[in-house]
């Protein structure tokens, strides 16, 4: 426990940028400046060192675990150090061997009362809506050069174990190549990390899903809504702040409200009622493809009634295959969504559309891979984000047999990439990135 004093100092940083998360580190930022403290720039001058996790991948556990030795090796002798996130409900045992650390699992925060001391309590202090970037760190640099030096070393590691050494070579080093020049698919031009003009209402929490893949609801658990009367409050006070971007966020935004008897399209229609003189963008993100479905009728009201509201919507639909959502277990058909989407992109032309892609999910055949490539050529989404499918703990999924072997997974994804990667204007990301230095300045 740290008790009250003078010049109490923190410094909380993050492996990985991740919106839900950095909404709970500056509500922790938040917490610590009221209660006295002060934020320091060098984690060698904190007393206080907070450490936030993401586990959704393989890789990410692995920088998060790099990134948690890094802060170690650097911190004050004596600084208690908190480590936040995912990763110590999805793989604890990547931490035992750390060292003393103080655990405080996602959506907990209020635990970290017991070691502060502090005036006010964590559950008194509002949930933000907006997050500062300069408050919550995130040591871009660094985290890039981890990621390349994972990706050399596995080029190197095959060379290693291969006897036809020119041709490991020349092929793994034509893989990087490759990657590198499908840089536009990787950079989504309509949604930007940390940028402050953003004002998020996270609706919700958790989730009622089952994904085969995701080791996510180990940690973030079942659907746990919030109340509609604050989530509008939120809304209306981002309003009178005048506050036109609005962030709709949560591990799965369709199926609000379904744990307390109301719904997304209900809250929808709530805010939209409330802002009808009012120039605002709704940006949606994580609606569940299952929900988009369910609920498309009224989605599609709402669309007509508002249309210049609504600026982004993300639909994560995993597959273009009905056989891989089947083992995926995600409850729709892609034949229902495809006809949906393409109704969409008839009444709002204008509306950015964006989805998840897994590629490589076990018993995935060419022919489910031409499948996802039809969906993409076909809806012609504006963003697509495309992982490599990954063995996660806890999994169905990391017990299926048929698994893809990760350099075959490699080559799908990339043949995702290209898809998109033809269709991204390099003037489309030109104008993002003007817009990002504007804001600099």
């Amino acid at each position: 426990m740290i008790k009250q004093s003078n010049n109490k100092t923190f410094f909380i940083t993050e492996s990985n940028y991740c919106d839900g998360r950095m909404l709970e580190y500056q509500h922790l930022y938040n917490y610590l400046i009221i209660n006295g403290w002060q934020q320091v720039r060098k984690i060698s001058q904190a007393q206080l060192v907070v450490i936030g996790t993401c586990a959704l991948t393989n890789t990410q556990e692995e920088l998060a675990v790099a990134y948690i030795k890094h802060c170690l090796k650097n911190k004050r002798k004596n600084a208690l150090v908190i480590i936040a996130g995912c990763v110590s409900q999805i793989c604890p045992d990547k931490l035992t061997h750390l060292g003393p650390l103080v655990i405080i699992p996602t959506g907990e925060m209020s635990r970290i009362d017991k070691y502060v001391e502090p005036r006010v309590p964590f559950q008194q202090i509002l949930e933000p809506n907006i997050v500062f970037p300069s408050q919550v760190l995130h040591e871009e640099l660094w985290v890039s050069c981890f990621a390349g030096r994972k990706r050399l070393k596995l080029v190197l590691s095959e060379l290693s174990l291969s006897f036809d050494f020119t041709r490991r070579l020349f092929s793994g080093f034509k893989k990087l190549i490759v990657l590198t020049t499908l840089f536009k698919a990787k950079i989504n031009p309509f949604i930007e990390r940390g940028n402050k003009d953003y004002f998020y209402l996270r609706i919700s929490n958790g989730c009622l899903g089952s994904c085969a893949y995701c080791g996510m609801k180990n940690s973030t658990g079942n659907l746990s809504s919030k109340n509609p009367e604050t989530v509008l409050a939120e809304f209306s006070n981002g309003l009178k702040l005048g506050r036109n971007r609005f962030v709709i966020t949560g591990e799965d935004t369709g199926c609000y409200g379904l744990d307390i008897a109301t719904d997304f399209i209900s809250l929808l229609k709530k805010m939209l009622l409330n802002s009808k003189e009012k120039d605002i963008k709704l940006i949606i993100v994580n609606l569940n493809a299952q929900w988009f479905v369910k609920y498309f009728k009224d989605f599609k009201s709402i669309l007509v009634e508002n249309a210049g509201k609504f600026s982004y919507l993300q639909i994560p639909i995993q597959s273009g295959s009905d056989k891989v959502l089947t083992a995926m277990n995600r409850p729709y058909r892609i034949g229902e969504v495809v006809d949906c989407l393409i109704e969409i992109r008839r009444i709002v032309p204008d509306l950015r559309i964006a989805t998840d892609i897994i590629v490589g999910f076990p018993g995935e055949e060419k022919q489910d891979l031409k499948q996802t490539i039809s969906l993409l050529q076909r809806i012609n989404f504006d963003f697509v984000d495309i992982f490599a499918f990954e063995d996660r703990p806890g999994t169905l999924a990391s017990n299926m047999h048929d698994k893809i072997s990760p350099g075959e997974i490699e080559d799908r994804r990339i043949s995702l990439l290209k898809v998109q990667n033809n269709r991204i204007k390099l003037s489309t990301l030109a104008n993002r990135g003007l817009g990002a230095i504007k804001r600099l300045l």
